[in-house]
This record gives structure tokens, sequence and C-alpha cells, in this order.
């Protein structure tokens, strides 16, 4: 895994795959429910892909980045309803114009950010149509109500985020969240209570969360939850243990790895 914590050998679609140049409306014609389709799939098939040998010739340099302004006139033109900017850092004004013409724009996906809690709450509930979002720069627990109202996101990347109990509650009036990653220190095992209140969690990862076993049995309550990534935390083996025998086909990894009684377990270079 990288530092995004998702498998280096086949990138999540949409989140961490290399910044390539801005697409025509045509690349979007696909149906959302195969897109959905696609971002499930291969979120399960590549978290435990074995590494597999270059063979191929030489691959031209990936191209840089387009520009933010770039990105979001094509976003205003209905070209492209994508955001993706991983090299450069994201202004306070460059956020702020997301607030013109920018209703189309589905999938927001920023590293690096210097944007104020005030701004983020200005323009967050304007992003209705969002489905995918990552803010890789700090998340203040303030942004959290702002979040929890974009009814249409089903995906939520906050590697760095400002996140405690009564802010994971908020994210479950989220209808449509499949896939949540998420790194806060100030999470709790009592937070964890509100999980099974996500009604449609598929996969979830929790980066450096001070969670203990008890924490786990929330996990174990997900109905739909397929994936489980936990890396840090203050878990033992044996709570994790019981986690996979309450949940003997959840798809889990702990610090990148299997547990040695993971009945899907398989070995990894």
């Amino acid at each position: 895994m990288n530092h995004d914590g998702v498998p280096t050998t086949a990138p999540l679609i949409d989140f961490f795959t290399p910044p390539m140049p801005v697409p025509t409306h045509a690349t979007f014609a696909a149906s959302s429910a195969q897109r959905h389709a696609l971002l499930f799939l291969l979120f399960i098939i590549v978290g435990c892909s074995q590494p597999v040998a270059d063979t191929s010739e030489p691959r031209a340099a990936v191209p840089s980045e387009a520009s933010w302004e770039r990105q979001i006139d094509a976003v205003r033109g209905n070209v492209s309803p994508k955001i993706e900017i991983s090299e450069a850092i994201v202004t306070e004004d460059q956020f702020r114009q997301l607030l013109t013409e920018c209703n189309g724009l589905e999938v927001l996906l920023l590293d690096r950010t210097e944007v104020s809690p005030e701004t983020l709450s200005k323009v967050l509930p304007q992003l209705t149509s969002l489905r995918q979002l990552k803010l890789g720069s700090t998340v203040p627990a303030d942004a959290f109500p702002h979040i929890a109202g974009l009814g249409n996101l089903e995906v939520l990347n906050l590697p760095d985020a400002r996140c405690g109990d009564q802010e994971l509650a908020l994210l479950s009036a989220l209808p449509r969240l499949k896939l949540l990653r998420l790194h806060s220190p100030a999470l709790t095992d009592a937070g964890l209570h509100a999980l099974p209140q996500f009604p449609s969690l598929r996969y979830l990862h929790l980066i450096n969360t001070p969670i203990t076993d008890a924490g786990l049995t929330s996990v174990a309550q997900c109905e739909h939850l397929e994936s489980f990534y936990l890396d840090g935390g203050n878990c033992t083996d044996e709570g994790l243990s019981a986690l996979l025998k309450e949940r003997p086909k959840l798809h889990f990894h702990w610090n990148d790895l299997h547990l040695e009684d993971d009945p899907n377990k398989h070995p990894h270079d």
C-alpha cells in the first residue's frame, strides 16, 4: 500500500489513478451503475492482488496534471465532472471559485489545500452533486456538518481529519456513502457505535484511530461491510481474531497484512 492506504499494484479508480489530462465528455458516457460497479469491484479485487513482473516496453512519461484553471473550466463547460489536483496546492481563492457554475462537479480530489474553515463551510454545501470527495489537508470538525449534507456522496477520503465521535455520527446521515477512509486520533470506541447506522457502507479504512477491541464489535455489526483496513490502533490479536470469526467473509487488513488465522489470507510479496 502507498501513503494513501491503497494497494500500489493497481490503484483505486478515481481516487489514486495518475493525473491525466481533462477528459472529453465522451469519457463519461458510461452509465452510473457501470462506474459504481467498477469502483467497488476494483477495490475488492486489487486489495490483495499479487505483484506481476512488468515485461512491457518502457512507457512514456505520464503527462503533468492539468492546471486548476483548465479543470474548473472543463467543469463549467460540462466537458468533465471531475477536478483532481495532486501536485499543486489549491489556494483559498481557487477553492472559492467552486461557488460559481460548478453544479455539475461530481468528483473533487485535492491532495493539498490552503483553505480556511470558513471557506470550507461556505463552499462545501454548494457542491450538491459530489459523489467522491478527497481533502488531503486538515479537515476541521466544523466542516463535518457540511460534508454530512452532501446527500449524493459515495466515496469520502479524509487522511487528516479532526473528526471526533460526534462528527462520525453526522456522516451516518449520508444515504449513499459506500467507502469511508478516515484518519483521526480523536475517534474513540464509543464513536464507532455509529458505524452500523451507515446504511450503505461497504468499505472502511481507519488510520491511527486509538480504538480497542471494544470498537471492533461495532465494526462487526456493519451489515453491508465487505472490506475493512485498519492501520494502527490499540486492538489485540485476540480482538481481531474474534472479528474475523464473527465476519469470516470480511476482507480485512491490519497494518497492510492479513492475520494468521484469516480464512481469506494469502502470501504478500
